[in-house]
């Protein structure tokens, strides 16, 4: 398996201001980075604990934002993608292609930044972005003049993302070659890189029947298509993310 450490988890929205005003007005997120990229806007969003959310959305001043509206009109405003850093992307290439994984959007030229992604069929069921890059978050503002800012006080914790799936043996599999840490309790499968960081569960059922962004004091909000998944508290929601 890769050694890895989760990053973001990412949400597509079809307008990125809705949710912007939720994670970073209402909820006070601090902001990590905003900009564009081959047709789509980014807007990563901190919380209290330093995870982190990624508002993915079609770029209206690009040509090439259709891939994102396709997205958005095929599965509706869900998660999008989680990224996943690495000390080296053509190492952990290697790896997942050694263990029957094959990475798509192979980029490995630029000395500052490199990618490639594993399709949800082999990624836990979700897109995975498997990346590494030169500088920290604070380096990486800096390098594309962007001002980050910092959590307010009552920003509540970002803890995780509870799924579900219909075939967790396969699931668990797959995660623990991408370099998570498995362990399942009570049906619910739990994926995990240590304690300060996001934690992924499923459960048994339908692909996308469940999505669930779960933080600890926040007020429990339902999905919708300007923001994204519904947001449900650690105390309501039923898993033991946290614990």
């Amino acid at each position: 398996m890769i050694s890895s450490v989760i990053d973001h988890v990412a949400i597509a929205v079809p307008d990125r201001q809705p949710a912007i005003k939720r994670y970073l007005g209402h909820f006070g997120g601090g902001s990590v980075a905003s900009g564009r990229r081959a047709g789509f806007t980014i807007d990563q969003v901190s919380f209290s604990r330093g995870t982190k959310l990624e508002i993915v959305g079609p770029d209206p001043k690009s040509e090439d934002r259709r891939r994102t509206n396709d997205f958005l009109k095929k599965y509706g405003s869900v998660i999008h993608h989680v990224t996943v850093l690495v000390e080296s992307v053509g190492d952990a290439v290697s790896t997942l292609e050694a263990a029957g994984v094959h990475p798509v959007g192979i980029r490995l030229d630029d000395p500052r930044y490199q990618e490639a992604f594993v399709l949800p069929q082999q990624g836990g069921g979700v897109m995975v972005q498997i990346t590494w890059k030169d500088v920290d978050d604070a380096g990486w503002a800096q390098r594309y003049g962007h001002t980050p800012t910092p959590p307010q006080p009552y920003c509540p914790d970002f803890i995780g993302v509870r799924w579900s799936q219909p075939n967790l043996g396969e699931i668990s599999e797959q995660w623990r070659i991408l370099g998570g840490d498995v362990s399942m309790n009570h049906g619910v499968l739990s994926v995990s890189w240590g304690s300060d960081c996001l934690r992924f569960e499923y459960v048994e059922g339908e692909p996308r029947g469940l999505e669930e962004l779960i933080f600890e004091g926040a007020p429990t909000l339902p999905s919708s298509i300007d923001t994204g998944p519904a947001v449900v508290p650690v105390g309501r929601a039923r898993s033991n993310l946290g614990a």
